[in-house]
């Protein structure tokens, strides 16, 4: 006699399997195109914050191929990697004023109670620039899309979207926290209907003190 409780739990168990591997080639083809976009913002030897670090392949990548001195930082553990994660608790980074060349915020804003208050301590924590890379959106089907896509990307995390923002929405909070953009990417290819953005940020007092040529 065909046991069909058990044939329904083997089935189960091979989809979530198959699942968790396509999972995971997207999350790693992701963080090979994320570093391939990254390798004029990061050199060899800086001292990096990869800040909400997720599933680590980001940080990782970045390492290998740029030679980044790098550091994972999250409020929950999804690390896959060999690196060593810092768990926070999501309010104040667990570091000192300036202590990095440059932190990476890795479509993690979107992601966050409070992005004001996560910048704050991006900015307080760097000593160069400030990295962001996030979905935006202009129509309400675009933030379909975007809220769709990172549902799929996330599908097997405890992780929550608070909200995606328009680009005129990032870049009036970047200015009220005298952040200056110095540098905007969009990172998007013909077969993918979300708009990605990279942000690069340097603090106001940064741009004031350099010397004019």
């Amino acid at each position: 006699m065909v046991n069909n409780a058990g044939l329904d739990q083997g089935r189960d168990i091979y989809f979530t399997s198959m699942a968790h591997r396509l999972q995971k080639y997207l999350l790693q083809w992701r963080a090979r195109k994320l570093c391939a976009n990254l390798d004029d913002q990061i050199a060899n030897g800086d001292k990096l914050l990869d800040l909400g670090a997720g599933d680590g392949y980001v940080g990782k990548q970045l390492m290998s191929e740029l030679g980044a001195d790098t550091t994972l930082l999250d409020i929950n553990n999804n690390n896959r990697t060999d690196l060593p994660l810092i768990i926070y608790s999501g309010k104040e980074l667990p570091f000192k004023d300036r202590e990095f060349d440059s932190v990476l915020i890795s479509y993690v804003l979107h992601h966050t109670v409070d992005p004001v208050a996560l910048l704050k301590e991006a900015k307080r924590v760097t000593r160069n620039k400030i990295i962001i890379l996030e979905d935006v959106y202009k129509s309400r089907f675009d933030l379909w899309i975007v809220t769709l896509s990172d549902h799929i990307m996330n599908v097997f995390n405890e992780t929550k979207t608070y909200g995606f923002k328009r680009e005129d929405d990032w870049r009036h909070i970047f200015k009220s926290l005298g952040l200056v953009l110095v540098d905007r990417k969009q990172i998007r290819t013909a077969l993918d209907p979300v708009c990605h953005l990279r942000f690069t940020l340097r603090l106001h007092t940064q741009i004031q003190q350099e010397p004019t040529a």
